[in-house]
């Protein structure tokens, strides 16, 4: 079974740039969001992590207006020694308390749609 076949969600490629945050918003760091899908992201980073570790993210989506804030857990660390610094960095899964129209606007992006249903953008105000 290839790696493609095992993933639960499809992806597509991000790279912009990610704020990590500590739960009261301050910023801790940046990394670069490699891919995105509906159940997570790979991020790039040099900064250290462990699996299990809770981290809040926020980036900005190609197409979209709105900063997003995600909270997700790591489920996945590369480390520079394994990898090198290139390829180093964490694989996150989205939590469950994320806000609907967050993870609409991830859906959206991934399945390469030019904008959210209106429906989706009332319920934001």
């Amino acid at each position: 079974m290839t790696e493609a076949e095992r993933r639960r969600w499809p992806r597509r490629e991000l790279g912009a740039v990610v704020d990590i945050m500590e739960e009261i918003g301050v910023r801790l760091g940046r990394a670069v969001g490699v891919n995105i899908s509906p159940g997570g992201m790979l991020l790039q980073t040099l900064l250290d992590y462990r699996e299990g570790e809770r981290l809040t993210v926020s980036f900005l989506l190609p197409g979209s207006a709105d900063q997003l804030v995600v909270h997700g857990r790591v489920v996945r660390v590369v480390s520079p020694e394994e990898a090198g610094p290139e390829a180093a960095g964490v694989a996150i899964e989205f939590l469950p308390d994320n806000p609907g129209w967050v993870m609409a606007e991830v859906v959206r992006f991934v399945e390469g749609q030019d904008r959210l249903p209106e429906a989706v953008l009332r319920s934001k105000e």
